[in-house]
């Protein structure tokens, strides 16, 4: 069988070019707008962050996500309308998406909580990067912070990561929280070969934190008492305000003075004499 052109156009199915014309440059419009104002919404909230002076960097973490999820979303939904433009049924791609979530939302659920707990970390401002914390016996500085986990620097410089859910479901202390914080701990000594009685411990030691520990923000507030009477030991409560960001400094300090004052007094200090709580 022999083609002609007449022929070939009968078998090819007609083509209207010049609807196929507009619904390419209709596609390329909606490209470029949503690619357009997706980024401009980006930059936008970028822009808020960087230069307001108030917002903290939990703040600027919050803005970061903001603009992230504004960014895809914006994108997703252009990428919809592309499809619809090609033909596709608008409620099969929503029921599919729909599937498709789900499916996705179950494998990720431990790290679904995690990005709840960092928000309610973020919203309700447990810390921020810097701060001293306590977080399940874990002692140590703020390093880092994202959605999924938070990053502490411990004493001895060594990186933990703590789930964000673990911090929202933990006991969580904040020793910058405030401007001053009340340091506070314990020193059990023997009841055995005191040469002194227990009402002249308490004023020698409160005079010597008094004259020695010169971050103690107030003297008058400095207190000594005896928390504890047992066959073994007498426990003694101490505890005086400083600023937080002396917190740990004061506190090894006034251990040490307490310490050397109470073997000045020859009184003996028992076994893990320091209670931390």
């Amino acid at each position: 069988m022999k083609y002609s052109i007449k022929n070939v156009k009968q078998i090819l199915p007609k083509i209207d070019y010049k609807l196929l014309v507009g619904k390419f440059f209709v596609i390329l419009f909606i490209t470029i707008f949503f690619a357009a104002l997706s980024t401009i919404v980006y930059n936008s909230i970028q822009n808020i962050s960087k230069n307001s002076p108030t917002i903290t960097n939990n703040n600027k973490i919050i803005f970061q996500t903001v603009s992230d999820v504004l960014y895809y979303v914006i994108l997703f939904i252009g990428i919809v309308f592309v499809l619809v433009q090609f033909g596709f049924n608008l409620n099969t791609i929503l029921v599919a998406l729909g599937s498709v979530g789900l499916a996705i939302a179950l494998a990720l659920q431990n790290s679904m909580t995690n990005i709840a707990a960092g928000f309610i970390i973020m919203f309700l401002n447990y810390y921020d990067i810097g701060d001293l914390i306590e977080i399940n016996d874990k002692l140590g500085y703020i390093h880092s912070f994202n959605l999924f986990n938070t990053v502490v620097k411990d004493l001895n410089d060594t990186l933990i990561n703590i789930p964000n859910s673990s911090i929202v479901n933990g006991v969580l202390t904040n020793y910058y929280k405030e401007k001053n914080i009340k340091v506070s701990f314990k020193v059990n000594i023997s009841n055995y070969e005191k040469k002194t009685k227990i009402n002249e411990v308490l004023r020698v030691i409160k005079e010597s934190l008094a004259e020695k520990c010169d971050l103690i923000i107030d003297k008058n507030e400095i207190k000594v008492n005896v928390n504890d009477l047992s066959k073994e030991g007498t426990l003694l409560s101490v505890s005086f305000p400083v600023e937080s960001k002396n917190y740990l400094s004061a506190k090894s300090m006034g251990q040490n003075i307490v310490r050397e004052t109470i073997r000045v007094l020859n009184v003996n200090l028992l076994d893990n004499y320091y209670n931390e709580k």
